[in-house]
Parts: C-alpha cells; sequence; structure tokens
C-alpha cells in the first residue's frame, strides 16, 4: 500500500491504525427471530480513516477475498469496473449515518457508537460497538484473529479514543496523555449479549 501511496501521491483518506485480519459479525439480543449471531464477513481486516474533514475519522471493515473468490458483482478479486455505486464517506453526516457497500462497511468514529475493546474468557479479543441503525441490543462485533500481536490492537484502541477526542475537541490528540482519553473509554460490556457469546 505504501508503494501504491508513493505512486499517486497522498491520497485524500489515510489509514491511521490496521487490524490486519478477523471477522465481522452482528450480534441481536437472544430473544429477536433473526437469530443472535451473524457473520458478515468471514475473513476481513479493519481499519481507521481519517477523512478530507478536518478531526473527523471512519471506522472502516473491509472484506478480504481469498485468490479466485468472486465479490458481490461477480468479479474476481474484489475488481470491478462499475464505479457507479460510488460514494463520498469523507463528509461528516448524522452518527447515525453508517453505509455499507457489498464489500465495506463504514462507520463515523463517534461517542455515540460506545465502541470498545473486550478479552473474554474464551480468548476471544473483539472491537465492539453500536448498531445506531439497528434494533435495540444490536451491535457489530469485529473479532480479531488470534494471530494479530496485542501491541496492534492496543495501537488500533488508542486511535479510536485519539479519534473520539479530535472530533469532540476540535483539536490535534499529539500530545495528549492517555489519562485524558479515560472518558471515552467502555468497559463494561452490554450484559444482555455477553450472555451468548
Amino acid at each position: 500500500m505504501n508503494f501504491i501511496k508513493k505512486l499517486i501521491g497522498t491520497l485524500a483518506t489515510d489509514e491511521v491504525a490496521l487490524l490486519p485480519s478477523g471477522k465481522l459479525f452482528l450480534t441481536r439480543l437472544p430473544r429477536l427471530p433473526k437469530g443472535e449471531l451473524e457473520c458478515l464477513y468471514n475473513d476481513a481486516y479493519a481499519s481507521i480513516r481519517q477523512t478530507t474533514s478536518p478531526y473527523y475519522y471512519q471506522l472502516c471493515i473491509t472484506r478480504v477475498f481469498q485468490e479466485g473468490e468472486a465479490d458481490a458483482d461477480g468479479s474476481l478479486d474484489g475488481e470491478s469496473d462499475d464505479d457507479a455505486d460510488f460514494e463520498d464517506h469523507d463528509t461528516p453526516r448524522s452518527i447515525n449515518d453508517s453505509s455499507a457497500s457489498k464489500d465495506e462497511w463504514t462507520f463515523p468514529i463517534v461517542q455515540e457508537l460506545a465502541i470498545q475493546y473486550q478479552e473474554r474468557s474464551n480468548g476471544v479479543r473483539a472491537i465492539t460497538w453500536v448498531d445506531l441503525n439497528g434494533d435495540e441490543g444490536d451491535q457489530f462485533e469485529f473479532r480479531v484473529d488470534e494471530d494479530v500481536h496485542l501491541s496492534e490492537v492496543d495501537l488500533f484502541v488508542d486511535a479510536v479514543y485519539r479519534s473520539i477526542y479530535e472530533l469532540r475537541f476540535q483539536q490535534s490528540s499529539r500530545g495528549i496523555a492517555r489519562e485524558e482519553l479515560e472518558e471515552f473509554v467502555y468497559e463494561t460490556p452490554v450484559e444482555s449479549l455477553a450472555a451468548f457469546r
């Protein structure tokens, strides 16, 4: 990716942090008829992107295709000639404004998402956040693959809190101590969802 950036110059959006592999799930309350757990992407990566709007970041979950695998358009390896579906996701919108293409979900990083990192007793490491457009109790969950180093997860989680800080205070988070970001940390999982994980 760095090689491509050097060839074409600085992109309109830059990745601030990256979790290179994991799975994306939508979790629901057990009492709902839709099912408790739905796997949206079996192989994906998570990134935080800085947009062209100052102090505005997005959480992006991108599907990874295996060699020879067709995407939702039927083209191989995620290549598509159709740019008609292109949407500009670089401008701030309402907090309920997440979007999903066939191969990527994007979410504005705002405090209302209640983004949190969880290490569960069964060894699962997950980044979770509220589905602002879904039913009550719906959450997205990015389960980090076990081969991803803990230091990468820590950097990613720190970048989430810094993104929220910058949006709220409209200033850079450079030089801000970790203690100043504590107000954005959600440590208590939603109990109604934790029971079935």
